[in-house]
């Protein structure tokens, strides 16, 4: 991915893969948290109780001024509130460096749209401006 032409995605260094297309980009990204559930018990005539671990619970991620050229995305997020349907799709994210070139991956599976802040538009951009989006995710895995 070295080498990415200057285009108006240059400022946004965080690159949103899905279904192999790459041209949404976001300045910044909150990656779901990952937590693990503790269960507390105690054997016998313990004084302190011993734990072990319980379900694991990932949060929500999100990912904040961002701009798309891509109908599709658009059309994903008015899916969602037009017919009320989650249509949970996989995705990556993807970090850049200054030079274009890939330095960080985070897979995130089954992720929906959970919610959307618009920025204010600008007639004189073709862009399709995006505020914050919110999405619940099932998993993440970082691979880069």
């Amino acid at each position: 991915m070295a080498g990415i032409a200057k285009t108006v995605f240059d400022r946004f260094r965080f690159l949103v893969e899905i279904d192999g297309m790459k041209n949404t980009g976001f300045q910044k990204v909150k990656l779901p948290d990952i937590e693990c559930d503790t269960i507390e018990y105690r054997e016998g005539g313990a004084n302190k109780p011993l734990k072990e671990p319980g379900q694991w619970k990932v949060g929500d991620a999100e990912l904040s001024l961002g701009v798309t050229t891509n109908d599709e995305f658009i059309a994903w997020l008015d899916k969602v509130k037009s017919k009320g349907q989650s249509d949970k799709r996989n995705l990556s994210i993807i970090a850049l460096d200054a030079s274009g070139k890939e330095i960080g991956r985070w897979n995130i599976y089954g992720a929906f749209i959970k919610a959307v802040k618009y920025e204010d538009l600008d007639a004189t951009s073709n862009e399709k401006w995006i505020e914050t989006i919110t999405l619940a995710c099932d998993d993440i895995y970082r691979v880069k």
